[in-house]
């Protein structure tokens, strides 16, 4: 395999965002001014490279196995923390948090089954929406914009949902994993 194949221009941007959480989460712990609209600007930033990258691997036909996995991967690393951070703040109840990720690990068990079974699971519509929920829902409570809180509840009701349907679209598969047979 072909290094170059493999990690190309949208997997940097994936690997940015991932890059990004330490300064998210400096910035939104900070004390000086104006460091929630940082925090919240950092927040949508990171939302953007979620699009970008998306858009160049398509655009430029690089769409690989390693972008799919890190580009779910980057999301959650990126909204959990964001999260956490938030509920540490007293933002968000610790439960939200804790759904979302048993959801996203739940999502993560299933999609490393079917990969070592040589299956590639991509994300679907409802996880889309998730995220274009989650991310200006984050930012907005960043800022304690009025609303978001709502809008952030919607957010991880589309995540459980979204994460029950992914289950029951691959229902198939997860019978053959809990019967321990291969696909």
């Amino acid at each position: 395999m072909e290094v170059g194949k493999t990690v190309n221009r949208a997997n940097y941007i994936t690997l940015f965002r991932i890059a990004l959480v330490p300064l998210a989460l400096v910035t939104l712990f900070s004390k000086w001014p104006y460091h929630e609209f940082v925090s919240a600007g950092l927040v949508l930033f990171a939302w953007f490279t979620d699009f970008l990258d998306g858009v160049l691997a398509r655009r430029t036909d690089s769409v690989s196995n390693l972008g799919t996995y890190l580009d779910a991967a980057a999301d959650k690393i990126f909204m959990l923390c964001i999260l956490f951070g938030l509920a540490q703040l007293a933002l968000l109840p610790f439960w939200l948090p804790c759904t979302v990720l048993v959801r996203d690990l739940l999502i993560s068990a299933l999609r490393s089954f079917a990969s070592a079974e040589g299956v590639v699971l991509s994300a679907r519509w409802w996880g889309k929406v998730k995220t274009t929920l989650t991310f200006p829902a984050a930012a907005g409570l960043v800022i304690k914009l009025p609303g978001t809180y709502a809008l952030m509840l919607v957010a991880t009701f589309v995540s459980v949902v979204s994460g029950l349907l992914y289950l029951y679209d691959n229902r198939k598969l997860l019978a053959r994993a809990w019967k321990g047979s291969a696909v």
